[in-house]
């Protein structure tokens, strides 16, 4: 006689469970990590989808308004970017010594601070940039290393690192869609990361909140020279701060992604964020921002190495 096993219901449906999971890409739903409440609404502002296969890196300039030696590193960033056109990504961070506001006319603090070590940013607190001295920087984090420092890059060095880089074949992609709500100054960013290359390790997503063409508002109180060495007299009230970090979407390290990463992968993250904005002329607040200005970036990077794979920017209105 033949012996009938059977099998319970449970049983099977479990089975049934694991084996379509272990047969599914690595594909997640977006995540939404809630930072405001309430709906936000506008007019929603995208990547170019027929240029997000570019390979872009991200130039991080460690800078300070007292460093006299720092506007030349404007300078060079201006070369590169028109030598590699929608390639280049560039924040200029400020922290340590050159950045402190406690002298006048040197008051307006422009520091994204770490929560251990004020006068620090959070990033230059661990990657130790501008200890090495400003200015200073890091192109796509690359050759990261704390005892020998050589991911801390001189402004001589940023033209062939960055050429080096961007004749890669891109590996990630990364689309943008921001909304900005003006009732409340909500922000909404959705960033679509698709892997288009198997990759090993641990992946992240960073992300920074930028404001281009902070100038000198005497009307609102702000008052923003820069020290720059080439002029005399050396204080520039006429400066226009490009590229300057003014905050995070997700922390200054990021969210997870996945770890290796098949080709064609995709994962979604939204973020939402409330902007501080003095709108009138003559508030006494003199640290408003212009929504007008601020752009949205996000970078992929290892967990491990710290180096950026791919970059993308994005503004935040039409």
């Amino acid at each position: 006689m033949k012996k009938i096993i059977l099998i319970q219901p449970l049983v099977f449906f479990f089975c049934l469970v694991v084996l379509l999971f272990n047969a599914c890409d690595k594909i997640e739903q977006p995540y939404e990590q809630e930072q405001v409440t309430g709906p936000i609404t506008g007019v929603e502002v995208k990547s170019d989808s027929s240029k997000i296969n570019l390979r872009k890196l991200l130039l991080e300039d460690y800078t300070g308004h007292k460093c006299g030696n720092c506007p030349k590193a404007i300078d060079t960033i201006h070369s590169i970017l028109n030598l590699f056109p929608e390639q280049v990504i560039p924040v200029s961070i400020h922290s340590g010594y050159y950045s402190t506001y406690n002298t006048s006319p040197y008051n307006y603090n422009w520091v994204v601070e770490s929560p251990t070590q004020p006068g620090y940013n959070a990033l230059d607190e661990f990657f130790q940039v501008s200890a090495q001295g400003n200015p200073n920087g890091m192109v796509n984090r690359k050759d990261f290393d704390l005892s020998s420092f050589t991911h801390v890059k001189g402004i001589d060095q940023w033209k062939n690192d960055v050429g080096a880089i961007v004749s890669l074949p891109t590996q990630a992609t990364l689309y943008l869609v921001n909304v900005f709500d003006e009732n409340n100054n909500n922000l909404k960013s959705t960033i679509h990361v698709r892997f288009l290359n198997a990759l090993a390790g641990t992946y992240k997503l960073g992300t920074m909140l930028v404001e281009d063409e902070v100038l000198c508002d005497t009307l609102a109180g702000r008052v923003v020279p820069q020290k720059d060495y080439r002029i005399n007299p050396d204080d520039d009230f006429n400066y226009h701060h490009e590229h300057v970090l003014r905050g995070y979407l997700f922390g200054a390290f990021g969210d997870s992604l996945m770890t290796n990463p098949s080709a064609g992968d995709t994962i979604s993250k939204v973020y939402t964020k409330n902007i501080a904005l003095q709108k009138n002329p003559g508030d006494t607040n003199p640290y408003y921002l212009i929504p007008g200005h601020l752009h949205v970036i996000a970078y992929i990077y290892n967990a491990i190495t710290f180096e950026i794979i791919q970059a993308e920017e994005l503004k935040i209105k039409p």
